[in-house]
């Protein structure tokens, strides 16, 4: 089994459900979404901060190579009904691998909205 195949198979297995919506088109597809921990001591805006430190508000998703981000990136929006959270995607890349795409890789917040705010119905 080729990388792709692999990954692929393993966000189908492992990963939560997620809607990814982005220029007004909405895509259900698998993802794994986790809290970014900072090894080099620096965030994301280029603070100084402990090692292994945990700010609770930039997570990295790892999501399908078949559903990549365009620019904007904050006009990107992944749901997760399972954690009743909305992220908005700060930056993004597509991983390659042997000059193909293998996985999409993004930082990203939690949404400013109240969870009573959150559409159930996605």
């Amino acid at each position: 089994m080729n990388p792709a195949a692999s990954i692929k198979q393993l966000l189908k297995m492992h990963g939560s459900s997620v809607v990814i919506t982005q220029n007004d088109k909405s895509v259900k597809t698998k993802a794994l979404i986790h809290p970014l921990f900072y090894k080099n001591k620096m965030d994301i805006d280029g603070h100084y901060l402990p090692q292994g430190y945990c700010d609770g508000g930039h997570y990295l998703y790892y999501g399908m190579p078949d559903i990549p981000f365009t620019e904007p990136f904050e006009q990107i929006t992944i749901e997760c009904p399972a954690l009743k959270t909305a992220y908005r995607v700060k930056r993004a890349e597509v991983h390659l691998f042997q000059d193909k795409p293998i996985y999409v890789w993004a930082v990203v917040t939690p949404c400013t909205t109240k969870s009573e705010d959150y559409n159930e119905s996605v």
